[in-house]
């Protein structure tokens, strides 16, 4: 939000090049302003892309943000939201968890200018 650089488009970049992840098999979500609405916006996706929502979800991060996800995202997402964007939520590891997305994700808030249809 507001930076000269979008983190997802940057991250795909990563992975291309990186380690080698063929661009078809990246989804980016560039219009998260923090980690409740990407994951909200992902969560469109997948309903609108016709992803099958009983597949879990992989999140990889650092072991912050994945402490964060686990914690205090819950209460974060209920007071920005009015929901949680996930169910049946798991660590798999320091850096990875999974989730199921929760459908009430594809109702867009017309109350927020800032939210992606």
């Amino acid at each position: 939000f507001r930076t000269p650089v979008c983190e997802a488009v940057e991250m795909k970049k990563y992975l291309i090049k990186v380690c080698k992840v063929p661009s078809k098999a990246i989804i980016i979500e560039p219009h998260a302003r923090h980690t409740t609405t990407n994951l909200r916006n992902l969560n469109r996706m997948i309903y609108r892309f016709r992803i099958p929502a009983d597949k879990k979800v992989l999140i990889v991060t650092d072991v912050s943000q994945s402490t964060y996800i686990l914690g205090n995202m819950a209460k974060n997402a209920t007071r920005e939201l009015g929901y949680i964007p996930y169910a049946e939520i798991k660590k798999e590891s320091a850096t990875e968890t999974e989730y199921l997305p929760n459908k009430l994700s594809i109702h867009t808030n017309p109350f927020d200018p800032l939210d992606p249809e």
